[in-house]
């Protein structure tokens, strides 16, 4: 919120331009209109790059995400026939609680979507009442986040998808995420 949204989707495309096997996943929040994020997706170059996925479906590998020129996927406020690239987040995901406290509020329920729908955003973060580098820190270290990251893939029954921390430069998230990934 600190800056306009076209500049940060503008950043984005940059990186896909300098990393053409990347993909993006972007989680939206619902605090501006459907319009206004296409509006904000066309200026920053990233309309043309978003996958419109159908409800139900079976999801593209990131390869064929990447063949079909497809390289941004979308979450957030459902945009229906008339922006099928805006992809409603709770119909295509669920997610673990994201209103934590302390290390101990950090649990594997399923807080939003159904627990059948094919994405999994784990919600690894703490807030006293906001985050911090150092709450971050405490969360962050490989044992706290592979641990729960594993007991909440056996829970149910699937790897999370998307591993949401505050303050990713701090502890061990990229070596977890890659771990988790069988890197």
């Amino acid at each position: 919120g600190q800056r306009p949204l076209v500049e940060g989707f503008a950043e984005i495309r940059g990186f896909l331009d300098t990393d053409p096997g990347a993909v993006v996943t972007l989680i939206l929040e619902n605090y501006i209109s459907q319009e206004d994020i296409e509006a904000a997706m066309a200026a920053g170059g990233l309309l043309g790059l978003a996958h419109p996925h159908p409800a139900g479906a079976p999801w593209p590998t990131l390869g064929e995400l990447v063949e079909a020129g497809e390289r941004v996927v979308v979450l957030g406020p459902a945009g229906g026939d008339a922006r099928p690239w805006l992809l409603d987040t709770w119909a295509a995901a669920f997610e673990t609680d994201w209103n934590n406290q302390v290390p101990d509020d950090l649990t594997c329920d399923v807080n939003r979507g159904s627990p059948d729908n094919a994405l999994f955003i784990l919600n690894h973060f703490i807030g006293d009442p906001l985050p911090s580098a150092e709450l971050a820190r405490q969360v962050n270290k490989r044992d706290v986040l592979l641990t729960r990251a594993r007991a909440c893939a056996s829970q149910s029954g699937r790897q999370p998808t998307f591993v949401t921390v505050d303050f990713h430069n701090e502890g061990d998230v990229m070596a977890v995420v890659r771990e988790l990934n069988g890197l």
